[in-house]
Formats: C-alpha cells, sequence, structure tokens
C-alpha cells in the first residue's frame, strides 16, 4: 500500500549545471549523494550497468519526503532528450509553486534564463509560465493554487 512520495527522478547531462540551474530557481541541495555503482542498480533498472551521481533538491522549508533526485548516469551514459511537445505521454514537466510570480520571473530573466512564453492565467487567480531546464526538460512555475 502506498503511504507517501518519495521523489521524482531527472535525469541530466551534466550534475553540476544542473544543479546550479535548480538552485537559481531556489531549490536547495538536501543531500549530494555522490556516486552510486551496484549490480542492483542496473538490475532494478533494467540497464546494463548502474553507475550514476545523484544529488537531492527541495525547495527551502520542505514537508514531506518530495524531493528531486537528480541524476547523471555515467554507465549507461544518457540518452535521448525530453519531449518536444507536453501533450506526450507519461511524464511531461516539473511544475514548482512560486510566490510572487512577477518578481521571480524578473530575477531570472535577470539572470539570462529565457522563457517560453509570457505569464498565462489560468483563472481562479492561477498563473503560470514555463522554461527550460539545460537538458530541454519543460519547467512550470505556477502561483495561486
Amino acid at each position: 500500500m502506498i503511504t507517501d512520495f518519495s521523489h521524482i527522478t531527472l535525469n541530466c547531462r551534466e550534475l553540476e549545471r544542473s544543479v546550479a540551474f535548480y538552485q537559481t530557481l531556489g531549490l536547495e541541495v538536501l543531500r549530494d549523494v555522490g556516486e552510486l555503482n551496484a549490480p542492483g542498480i542496473a538490475q532494478a533498472f533494467q540497464l546494463p550497468a548502474g553507475h550514476l551521481r545523484v544529488v537531492h533538491l527541495a525547495p527551502p522549508g520542505r514537508t514531506g519526503n518530495m524531493k528531486i533526485d537528480l541524476c547523471q548516469w555515467l554507465d549507461p551514459t544518457p540518452v535521448g532528450a525530453p519531449y518536444s511537445t507536453l501533450n506526450h505521454v507519461g511524464w511531461a514537466r516539473l511544475c514548482l509553486v512560486v510566490q510572487g510570480l512577477d518578481e521571480t520571473v524578473q530575477q531570472l530573466q535577470a539572470q539570462g534564463i529565457g522563457f517560453l512564453s509570457d505569464i498565462a492565467a489560468f483563472g481562479q487567480g492561477v498563473r503560470s509560465v514555463c522554461l527550460h531546464d539545460p537538458d530541454g526538460t519543460v519547467v512550470q512555475l505556477i502561483e495561486g493554487l
């Protein structure tokens, strides 16, 4: 029986670059797990090897167990690309709740981060904007939930 959420794994090509990007968005490093290399990893994930580097990220002051498990595969190395459209079946985007969306967007733009569109209103005070992380994964910033 499921009792809680644990984490969402987000694979990346360069761990340091991705950690820096998500820190710019306001996430904090909970734990630098370091390198993992065990036959059980390969077995569990049905891969030829199981060698990766992992950093756990979360918003400041988080409650509960939920975190981002940011992974760079060393063997096998990363392949493929994130989905090119958001209506693709499967995990499509990472959505982060923010306070002060306008100010957040301005701060990120000042640091050179580009956005896919202007801020959009969804109704009932909910507003959102999307951007790409360094590997092309869509990250949605949302306020008013």
